[in-house]
């Protein structure tokens, strides 16, 4: 079929008087057939290129003109949350917890020595120092590795919040890409409709009746009492011309029947 661009109103050419005669005779002869000779019902089976679309409007109809957008890459799911701290940090913190229990229980160790005076005020002092420098050592290691997590969280929150806000402004693009893309559609089937449509009245203000010829048929397929003939191509005239040839053939018609 033809595009929209190539598009031009049907126009049924007219006869020659010759060919019209030829017409005329082939009629007489039993050689063509025309769509008036036929019952309602048979019309779509016997005149099969109409029935084909053979004479409808050329240009093919198509839902779709133009490419559909492509939709955005797929949702962009939630990082989850740091749970785990960074493994150097928890073996410090593992081993300083152990620091921790031994300077408790060396601590006790030397009050209880100290209260039996073999321990001195100031090895209860080394002992207390020691116990107060592991405290705070852990304490320490604690809030980096917090903070560590906490820097790595809000890193992967502001990386995904970017993606997320990427994602939003790509699906709303997207929408509407979509949106304008089905209205072009809409327009450009309406602008197929309007011109089928006026094609359709174009061909019909001029077509005066189909005809086909009857060696130019598959094999008869009986329905009923009566076998009906499928034409494989079909041949059309103009209201002018069927007009002349049904003038010509009601008057030979008459002649026959007064001879």
């Amino acid at each position: 079929m033809s595009s929209d661009e190539d598009w031009e109103p049907p126009i049924i050419p007219s006869k020659s008087t010759f060919e019209l005669r030829e017409i005329v005779r082939d009629f007489l002869t039993e050689r063509i057939m025309f769509a008036c000779q036929l019952e309602q019902s048979m019309l779509d089976l016997s005149l099969v290129p109409v029935a084909l679309g053979g004479m409808g409007y050329p240009v093919e109809r198509t839902d779709r003109k133009t490419p559909k957008p492509i939709p955005p890459a797929s949702f962009v799911e939630p990082l989850k949350p740091l749970k785990v701290l960074p493994i150097n940090m928890q073996m410090q913190i593992e081993n300083l917890t152990k620091v921790v229990t031994d300077a408790v229980d060396n601590l006790n160790d030397v009050q209880y020595k100290h209260r039996w005076d073999d321990a001195t005020d100031d090895d209860l002092a080394v002992a207390q120092t020691a116990l107060d420098n592991a405290f705070k050592t852990k304490e320490a290691i604690l809030m980096e590795a917090e903070n560590s997590v906490k820097a790595i969280n809000d890193a992967n929150e502001h990386a995904y919040q970017l993606k997320m806000e990427a994602y939003y402004n790509a699906n709303r693009q997207y929408k509407d890409d979509i949106q304008a893309w089905e209205e072009r559609e809409a327009s450009l089937f309406a602008e197929w409709e309007g011109k089928a449509s006026e094609w359709t009245r174009t061909l019909e203000d001029q077509l005066g009746m189909v005809y086909g010829y009857l060696d130019d048929t598959t094999p008869r397929i009986k329905f009923g009492q009566n076998s009906k003939p499928f034409f494989r191509s079909i041949h059309r005239l103009n209201k002018a011309d069927w007009e002349r040839v049904s003038i010509a053939i009601e008057r030979e018609m008459r002649r026959f029947i007064d001879v």
